[in-house]
């Protein structure tokens, strides 16, 4: 389904990052929600009364435009189903864990086409090893780069096998040779498919990607990915590393690293917080970049205010007079460790702000996908709605109905967290609060 409106308001914000970019008017939007075929929809065992629809917002890119003037993009889902689950203690080890209620599921890339004021996911296929063989989404085995430090258990709480090639897909791009491109939040890794969706070769940190990116925080990893004109690929670093677990909050940016994928060479540039933008630093995520051209990029910025009000926002970047800091430190400190590094040691990408979502409806959570059209004045954004499920506890105490402040013991007991009191409770699934949806925002100009 389909609805446009027009936006006469011009966006009223300020913000020390730099100016505005529209003024009224500003634009057209085209909004959907993403339709899918009864095969798009995935049934966890033991779990026949709840159909979970796949969602390919987690990342976008263009395809092309159809003979009879369809839009088609592709999107990506990231690791598959997944929900908030119980502290697991194994041995002498606390885990922090996720729910996989379908373990096997594979990631996959679909083709969601615009055409006649509908959205629809018309073809897809799933990601595959160097083998050829399906990877799922479950966490990489402890020890191993791209580790999270969580288990993966069933909705009964057994614990599930790690997958060496687990992957959580969240930045995607397409090549001149029609090769996909796409980057994670586990590792972090930049990864080359081919058509048909087989690993060709990756990148990890200390492996053609800088080392400091295995600093990420648990499941904050490459989030972002856009292809520019001269065919390099810029990877973007969810939210602030956190070096040596003591930079998550201190750190005053987070890094963009600009891979060129024929010779190898690699940079790195430091995209800013604005001050005041959030409780806490660690708390801003990036959602996804698109190229505008060589140095000019389009980045959604979110996360909850210092009020704890969500907030979606699209930032124009100019990388041109930034600082490479792929090899600088502050001393013997990571970058991270210095709040006043930023602007005196080094420059960061130019920021100002472009287009204030929430201003113009958007009330679903996380805006994950974002590609600027052929013709530089259409935009298109997509968001992450999670599978559309949502975690539902059965059986849990008065007042103790997060998940997260239960344990789960070497006896296989679930135990409440406020005393410690062995108790039952049980997982399912309920619907999520976010449907599947895709914007056209129709720019007053082009970029």
């Amino acid at each position: 389904m389909m609805k446009r409106t027009f936006l006469w308001s011009a966006v009223a914000l300020s913000l020390l990052a730099g100016s505005v970019a529209f003024a009224a008017p500003t634009p057209a939007i085209d909004r959907y929600t993403v339709e899918l075929p009864a095969h798009e929809y995935l049934t966890a065992p033991g779990q026949t009364k709840h159909a979970i629809p796949l969602g390919y917002g987690s990342a976008l890119t263009y395809k092309g435009t159809t003979p009879d003037g369809a839009i088609e993009f592709y999107g990506v889902t990231d690791r598959g189903p997944n929900l908030d689950s119980v502290q697991y203690h194994d041995g002498d080890q606390k885990l922090s864990s996720k729910i996989f209620p379908v373990p096997d599921y594979a990631p996959r890339i679909g083709v969601i086409r615009v055409k006649d004021g509908k959205a629809t996911v018309v073809s897809s296929f799933s990601l595959k090893n160097k083998a050829g063989q399906d990877i799922s989404g479950r966490p990489i085995p402890q020890g191993a780069l791209g580790n999270t430090g969580e288990i993966g258990l069933d909705l009964q709480f057994r614990p599930l096998a790690y997958d060496k090639n687990g992957l959580d897909p969240e930045g995607l791009a397409v090549d001149a040779q029609g090769h996909f491109w796409l980057t994670d939040e586990y590792g972090p890794f930049l990864i080359e498919y081919d058509r048909q969706g087989r690993e060709l070769r990756r990148f990890a940190p200390g492996q053609g990607l800088p080392k400091i990116l295995q600093e990420r925080q648990p499941n904050r990893g490459a989030e972002g990915l856009a292809i520019t004109p001269a065919g390099k690929l810029m990877v973007m670093v969810q939210s602030t590393l956190n070096v040596g677990g003591k930079t998550k909050n201190v750190a005053n940016f987070t890094r963009l690293v600009l891979v060129d994928p024929k010779s190898g060479d690699v940079k790195t540039y430091a995209y800013p917080i604005t001050p005041g933008s959030y409780k806490k630093n660690s708390a801003m995520k990036l959602g996804d970049i698109a190229a505008i051209n060589d140095h000019q990029f389009l980045v959604i910025e979110q996360g909850k205010d210092a009020q704890g009000t969500m907030q979606n926002r699209i930032y124009k970047i100019d990388i041109a007079k930034a600082t490479d800091i792929t090899d600088m430190t502050s001393g013997q400190n990571a970058l991270e460790a210095d709040q006043d590094a930023l602007g005196k040691l080094f420059q960061p990408v130019q920021k100002d702000l472009f287009l204030d979502l929430r201003q113009h409806g958007w009330t679903v959570e996380k805006a994950e996908g974002i590609v600027l059209l052929p013709d530089k004045k259409t935009l298109a954004i997509a968001n992450d709605n999670d599978f559309g499920i949502a975690l539902k506890i059965e059986g849990a105490a008065a007042g103790q109905d997060d998940i997260t402040e239960y344990t789960y013991d070497a006896n296989q007991q679930i135990l409440r967290g406020a005393d410690g009191t062995p108790t039952r409770i049980r997982a399912t699934m309920s619907e999520g609060p976010d449907p599947s949806v895709l914007w056209l925002i129709h720019l007053p100009q082009p970029l």
